[in-house]
């Protein structure tokens, strides 16, 4: 299959970035796509199953207020972040999206 012009791996490969680029924003423009992202790692010893999410929005390469999308994808990726640790909520959503 082909996602936005890379095969499943490659797109995948992409957006699970090293350890060291995660908990911060995280661009890449792939001509005519912009992608703005927030990869949180969580410790292995979290209660819960999911220990890695990202969360990434997809804009024109020529969006001009990309500072407006790096502060919301922050915010967004911080509350997943913070309901994960609490109750476990991105892991349950994973289920859910894993059973359709």
């Amino acid at each position: 299959h082909d996602v936005f012009g890379m095969t499943e791996q490659q797109f995948a490969r992409l957006f699970r970035p090293k350890t060291a680029l995660c908990n911060q924003v995280f661009e890449v423009n792939i001509h005519p796509y912009r992608f703005v992202g927030y990869p949180v790692t969580l410790p292995t010893t979290s209660k819960h199953e999911t220990t890695f999410f990202h969360v990434v929005f997809v804009l024109s390469q020529y969006e001009t207020n990309v500072a407006m999308y790096k502060n919301a994808v922050t915010k967004f990726a911080k509350a997943l972040e913070y309901e994960q640790n609490r109750t476990g909520f991105v892991s349950s959503e994973v289920d859910l999206m894993f059973r359709v």
